[in-house]
Formats: C-alpha cells, structure tokens, sequence
C-alpha cells in the first residue's frame, strides 16, 4: 500500500499542476549503498520514493533524500549525512531515520524502523524535541511512508486552492 500511496501522491502533484523540485531518479545501487551505510533496512515506500524522486521540496514542505551528486560522496551529503549526524550529535537511536527540517516546535518527522512489519514498512512518527527519554511513546503520525507523504501533498493542494 506505502508504494502505491507514492504513486498516487506523485500522480496528484503533477495533475494539479503543483510545483515542486527534487533531485530525480536515483539507482537502487545507491540505495543500498546508503542502507549499508546506515547499517538498516528502509522501508518499501521510502525506497520508492527515493528511486523516483531522490529529494522532495515544495513551498514550505522538504523531504530528505539524495542530493543530485549523492553518487560522489554518499555519506557526506543528502539524508545519509543528515541520519549520521543526528546520531552523531543528538542521540538518535539507529532505527530513527528522520525525515525532515524541525517542525517548528523541535521535533521531527521520523521512520521508526523498529516497528518494521511483514510488508517492510514502518510508521511515521513525530521524534520530540528533548530526545526519546522525555516520551518513550512516540507519536505515530501515519502507517508508513506513502501514506504519509500522500496526506503531506493533500496537504499542499489544499494551501494552494485557498
């Protein structure tokens, strides 16, 4: 369902003509170059999307991804660099892959790869400002990925008609 949910988030930003960037088509090669570099499993709808899009930016709305010349030096640019670093720096435990920029309250939207199911995918959930420790519940925002990422563009359709 999380691939098809990318599908048909793709299908509508391009039917109600809304205008976004990305960095494009990347190859599974480099998706799994970046998995073994996260030592992870990504989820199918996130594979998806990375395969097809590489990136996502919209007026007010980013998705981390690959950059355009991911390929030169993986681990140093794009979202393998950003996951690495909110390791680095702020704790985040191995199976949190964040998703983008704070959310203007110092939280983040994440992949929560612990919850992995049987169709390889996993909830989105909301990682809070202070880190795990402060709420061991974290908040599940949507199923998987597609889901996620298709209510983010009805999202923006929605700002864009009014």
């Amino acid at each position: 369902m999380s691939v098809q949910s990318v599908i048909q988030a793709i299908d509508l930003l391009r039917k109600k003509k809304i205008d976004f960037e990305c960095s494009g088509v990347k190859s599974v090669k480099l998706i799994n170059e970046a998995e073994k570099i996260l030592n992870c499993k990504l989820p199918e709808g996130y594979r998806y999307f990375l395969e097809k899009l590489g990136n996502f930016y919209t007026k007010g709305f980013f998705i981390y991804g690959f950059l355009n010349n991911e390929a030169e030096n993986i681990s140093n640019s794009g979202f393998v660099w950003g996951v690495l670093n909110d390791r680095r720096n702020f704790q985040f435990p191995d199976h949190i892959i964040t998703l983008d920029d704070d959310r203007g309250d110092g939280s983040t939207y994440t992949l929560d790869l612990s919850q992995m199911n049987e169709s390889n995918e996993c909830p989105v959930v909301i990682w809070p400002l202070n880190g795990y420790e402060d709420t061991p519940v974290l908040e599940i925002v949507a199923p998987d990925f597609g889901t996620w990422f298709l209510e983010q563009v009805q999202e923006q359709i929605k700002r864009k008609i009014e």
